[in-house]
């Protein structure tokens, strides 16, 4: 998941969390859904965030759901955000 927090004056702080799920190629519908569901529950259950929200933190989640490839998607993510495997 990716996260991003901004504070200003005008607008206060601000959160946005962009959660992603991969899933296998031969997921159904009902599993993408469930994962969709998944990240709307993880938002509205999260106690940290409701704690935040009560102090007028906004937080907005965006998730993604893609479906792993024939590429190595998680060595690729970890390329992509320059993160190191140790």
């Amino acid at each position: 998941m990716d996260s991003e927090g901004t504070n200003s004056k005008k607008e206060g702080f601000k959160i946005a969390h962009y959660p992603q799920i991969v899933l296998s190629t031969d997921a159904t519908e009902d599993q993408v859904q469930s994962a969709y569901e998944a990240v709307v529950t993880a938002d509205h259950t999260c106690e940290v965030g409701n704690l935040l929200k009560k102090g007028d933190v906004q937080i907005h989640v965006e998730g993604n759901v893609s479906f792993i490839s024939e590429q190595d998607v998680i060595s690729e993510y970890v390329e992509d955000h320059g993160l190191d495997w140790n």
